[in-house]
C-alpha cells in the first residue's frame, strides 16, 4: 500500500464525516459558491470593457446576486428535478401522459416541502460511501469498514434531522 493510497484514503475519510454530519450546510455552500462564482464571471465578462474598477464591482455583486439567488431556487430546483424524474418513471410504467403529469406534480410538491430531510439523507449516505471506501483505501478490512460506514451514515442521518428541529 502506497503513501499516497493511504494519504487519500485520510483525506476520503475526513470528506465524508463533514459530508455526513454537515452536508446541508456543505451543498447549500457550494451552491453559493457555484452560482456566485457564475454571476462575477458573467458579470466581469459582460463590463470588461469599461473602465476599472467597475468590472470589479460588477463581478462582486454578480456574485453575491447570483449566490443568494441559488440559495432561493435551491428547493425549486430539486422539486423539478425530482417531479419530472417521478414524471418519466410514471410515463414508463403506465403510458397514460395524464397520470405522469399528475404524478409528477405530486413528487414535485413532495420534493418542495420535503427538501431538508431528502438533502439529510443523501448528503449523509453519501458520506457514510466515502468514509467506507477511506477506511478500505488505508487497510481496514472490507467488513469493519462497511459497519463503521454503516453507523457514520446513520448518525450523520440523526444528526442533521435533529439539526432540522432545534
Amino acid at each position: 500500500m502506497s503513501e499516497l493510497t493511504v494519504a487519500g484514503g485520510v483525506v476520503t475519510i475526513f470528506v465524508g464525516l463533514g459530508l455526513a454530519f454537515l452536508g446541508r450546510r456543505v451543498i447549500k455552500f457550494l451552491v453559493f459558491f457555484g452560482g456566485g462564482l457564475m454571476g462575477g464571471l458573467l458579470a466581469y465578462a459582460l463590463l470588461e470593457n469599461q473602465s476599472q474598477p467597475i468590472p470589479l464591482v460588477a463581478a462582486l455583486v454578480g456574485f453575491l446576486v447570483l449566490g443568494f439567488l441559488s440559495i432561493a431556487i435551491l428547493k425549486f430546483i430539486f422539486g423539478a428535478m425530482v417531479g419530472i424524474a417521478g414524471y418519466f418513471i410514471a410515463v414508463a410504467l403506465t403510458g397514460n401522459q395524464l397520470m405522469a403529469i399528475l404524478v409528477g406534480v405530486i413528487i414535485f410538491v413532495l420534493g418542495w416541502f420535503l427538501f431538508k430531510y431528502y438533502l439529510s439523507l443523501a448528503t449523509a449516505f453519501a458520506g457514510g460511501v466515502l468514509v467506507f471506501a477511506g477506511l478500505q483505501s488505508v487497510g481496514l478490512p472490507d467488513v469493519f469498514a462497511l459497519i463503521i460506514g454503516i453507523v457514520i451514515g446513520i448518525a450523520g442521518v440523526y444528526q442533521q434531522i435533529k439539526q432540522i428541529h432545534d
